[in-house]
Order: C-alpha cells, then structure tokens, then sequence
C-alpha cells in the first residue's frame, strides 16, 4: 500500500540542513523524498518521504540510525504523520517534477464527516483538477492514517513559479466564481480547523 510520511523540521542553520540532507539523500541513494522551505519562517522544513510499504519504511529508518547524520546539523522533528493519497491530477508526477513552489494546506475534519469531506475532495478534483494540469498547477489530497489527529487532511497545489502562487493565494472566489464559493462554503461547513497554510519553495523533488 503506497503511503507517505510528513514530517516537519524546523533548523536553526537552515543552509546546512539543506545542503546536509540533500548531500545524505545522494549518499543514501533515496529518491523517494522531496524537500520544500517555509517562505514565511525559512527555518521550517516540511519533508515528504514516498513508501510502497511499511516494510519498506522500516528498512529505510533503520538504515538512517546507522547513517551520520552530522552533515544536516541539529534539527527538531515538530510533527510526523503516515498519510495515503486520495486524489490528484497528476498521477504520473510530471506537474510535480516541474514546479518550484507549493502551498500546503492543513486541516482537521468534523468527526464522522470524513467521509463526506472526502467526496466534494473528489468532486473538486474532478472538476479543476484538469483546467489545473493545463496551467501546470498541481493538486493533491491525503488523509492521515497514523499520527494525531486521525481526522486530519492535507491539500496541497503545486506552481511552476512564485507568480502563480501568488495569484492562488491573493484571488477572491466570492468574487470570480460565486459557484466555487458556495462549494468552498459546504465544505467548511464540514471541517473543525483549518490547522495551517504554508507558501514553500522545493528544495529538492522525489524522482
């Protein structure tokens, strides 16, 4: 079962945990992890780590406590979670291997309203997700598995470039579309906490 893990990193030498941890990917031969920076706090790290299995993560954690890590730095581990994904549109990871910037949306859901946050998830992608692709913007949806809480979601879009992020994140929907306000509108009314949103550059992408 393909899975992946987030965590979240926060280094007070934020260019030798770069540098560091893309020079012990290299050696560790890994290229199911991508890396991206926080423009609000560059201190802040968020790493998504691909798996085809927990076998697999396994074996990878036990090869990075025998591995020195001393050319990261000292770092602080905030948050880790297991997350499968539920949609996107781009299943081949071709938007992804072309962009520079993402935003990163986390939230937790109503409890016993997963699964209808899940379905307008999937309406929406079904019905941006390719007028999205065309723009080279991409989009995914995962649900946590493992970690705390349980009912927690991530949605992220991904940009070719800092302008169209910027453009994302500064538009008004009430104003451009009524019909994805009111989408919007339902399915706030189904979540407990929008938790987070971050602006992040990538550092380094999965191959």
């Amino acid at each position: 079962m393909p899975f992946i893990q987030v965590r979240i990193h926060k280094s007070d030498e934020p260019e030798k945990y770069i540098s560091g941890i893309n020079k012990t990917l290299d050696i560790l031969g890994r290229t199911n992890a991508a890396i991206s920076r926080s423009i609000l706090n560059p201190k802040i790290f968020i790493a998504f780590t691909r798996y085809e299995s927990f076998e697999e993560q396994q074996k990878q954690y036990n090869e990075n406590i025998k591995t020195d890590m001393s050319l990261i730095g000292s770092f602080q581990q905030i948050r880790t979670g297991f997350f499968v994904r539920e949609n996107t549109n781009d299943k081949d990871g071709k938007i992804l291997k072309n962009s520079n910037y993402a935003v990163i949306n986390s939230m937790t859901v109503k409890m016993g309203h997963i699964d209808k946050v899940r379905a307008l998830g999937s309406l929406h992608f079904e019905k941006y997700g390719k007028d999205n692709a065309s723009k080279g913007i991409g989009m995914w949806q995962h649900r946590q598995i493992i970690g705390e809480p349980m009912n927690r979601l991530i949605y992220v879009t991904s940009y070719p470039d800092m302008k169209s992020a910027e453009d994302f994140l500064t538009q008004d929907f009430s104003k451009r579309d009524q019909q994805i306000a009111n989408e919007l509108s339902i399915f706030s009314d189904n979540i407990d906490a929008f938790n987070a949103r971050g602006l992040f550059e990538i550092i380094r992408h999965q191959s």
